[in-house]
């Protein structure tokens, strides 16, 4: 009789994903409200996508041990709306808050948000006692996260402006450029990177030019190839189809460069000035 041969189950592919990196807000290494009354506030810019999808506020934060959370209060607006408030309440750990967004309370381009602490003292009400007062919001922690895969990538230029900060709110900027050696090359390098430090007006920035890619990229950090196709062909995985008849600046996804890689490129280093040139533009009028 025939023996029906036993199939051995196939492996199931590994479907764990890699969590969403989040978009971190404070674009300071560090951030401490101190005294009675402190305020911060500042603008952070969102791509479409960031600000139509289901979003929750993280905040993290620790504070001295005499404020009084029965007092003090600590509060967050974006824009202009109310979205957390609490007791100053986390003396010996670090306490984390997650609340969910409104919708349609995130817009498009740029996001107002204030963080203000209210606190008192528990036992003193000196003048010197409000040297002793202080909350400190930990940037690691202090982020926003979104629920739709689509709000976790760039597709167009205007998106530059949304790079954002990592977790020590720095924001980074590689340009890949195989052809700084050459004298066509460097110029129009130069007038990119400049380009690029207008587009996002972030306080913590770094720009590094190289001529291959070093390690991946990362929260707040931008990875910019430029240069003829002949040139950069080596380092991405596919050349933007058109770029060897008419500059091309477009976002990719690349298996050597990373999610939202931007590439500028075209038949002529003129071609890719003018690229370039387009970029400059419209930062310098913002």
């Amino acid at each position: 009789p025939s023996v029906a041969k036993q199939q051995q189950p196939e492996p199931k592919p590994d479907t764990k994903a890699a969590a969403p990196a989040p978009r971190y807000l404070l674009p300071f290494p560090k951030l401490t409200l101190t005294g009675e009354t402190d305020r911060r506030a500042w603008s952070v810019v969102l791509t479409p996508e960031q600000a139509a999808s289901a979003a929750q506020f993280h905040l993290g934060y620790q504070n001295s041990i005499v404020t009084a959370p029965e007092l003090s209060a600590l509060r967050i607006r974006i824009n202009d709306i109310d979205l957390v408030e609490e007791p100053v309440q986390s003396p010996d750990v670090l306490r984390e808050v997650v609340v969910n967004v409104p919708n349609g309370l995130l817009k498009p381009g740029a996001n107002s948000i204030s963080i203000s602490a209210d606190m008192r003292h528990r036992t003193d009400c000196t003048i010197q006692s409000t040297y002793e007062l202080w909350t400190e919001i930990v940037p690691a922690s202090t982020f926003l996260s979104f629920a739709d895969d689509s709000a976790h990538g760039f597709r167009r230029v205007d998106d530059i402006a949304a790079v954002g900060v990592n977790e020590a709110g720095a924001t980074a900027y590689r340009i890949i450029a195989p052809a700084t050696e050459s004298a066509s090359g460097v110029g129009p390098v130069v007038r990119l990177a400049e380009a690029l430090a207008m587009s996002s007006n972030m306080p913590n920035q770094s720009i590094s030019i190289s001529r291959e890619i070093k390690e991946p990229s990362g929260p707040g950090t931008l990875t910019v190839v430029v240069g003829l196709p002949s040139e950069i062909s080596g380092v991405l995985s596919r050349v933007p189809e058109g770029a060897s008849m008419s500059p091309v600046t477009t976002f990719v996804d690349d298996e050597k460069t990373g999610a939202s890689t931007l590439v500028i490129s075209g038949p002529t280093w003129p071609a890719i000035t003018t690229a370039i040139e387009s970029l400059i533009q419209p930062a310098e009028h913002d």
